[in-house]
């Protein structure tokens, strides 16, 4: 397996971002989700390269769910706001994080363990700061019901390296 960096991964598969937010550093991002957690550097790398954006075309996201095989449909990831800006992008983490709360206690529970980053088909890609691992919460079918959250990858890598193109 050749080691490739996660945007050299997107790229050689054709999938590109577009409409990215303004360029953030590692402050910016540490401002957000000060915490560490498995995976971040590329995380962290992923994001000063490409802040969020939304895919130009559909980008799927394969998942297997209770021997069930599925492709989810990747909308996006979100951005970070930059620390010293006053404005909050709407498609931003912080926004996401602020619009979320205060559906129910279960639900905020969950949000002090986990961050949304990216979003498709009616739900957030949520990753856990506890193992890394990346969670999807699907609102459309399932509301706020953190029983309903399933786990789809184990790492923020293992999340962007499954994404294809049909």
């Amino acid at each position: 397996e050749t080691d490739m960096t996660l945007i050299e991964n997107l790229k050689s598969k054709n999938i590109t971002l577009t409409h990215n937010g303004e360029k953030v550093s590692l402050q910016d991002i540490n401002e957000v989700i000060p915490f560490d957690f498995v995976d971040k550097e590329n995380l962290i790398n992923f994001y000063i390269s490409y802040n969020g954006g939304i895919f130009e075309e559909k980008i799927f996201f394969p998942y297997e769910f209770k021997n069930n095989k599925y492709n989810l449909i990747i909308e996006g990831f979100y951005k970070f706001s930059l620390v010293d800006s006053k404005k909050i992008f709407s498609d931003s983490i912080e926004k996401i994080i602020l619009i979320r709360s205060g559906y129910s206690e279960e639900f905020d529970d969950f949000m002090d363990f986990h961050f949304p980053f990216a979003y498709g088909a009616g739900g957030d890609f949520w990753i856990d700061i506890q193992t890394g691992e990346v969670k999807f919460s699907d609102y459309e079918l399932e509301g706020y019901n953190t029983e309903a959250i399933i786990t789809v990858a184990y790492s923020f890598s293992d999340f962007c390296m499954k994404l294809f193109k049909k």
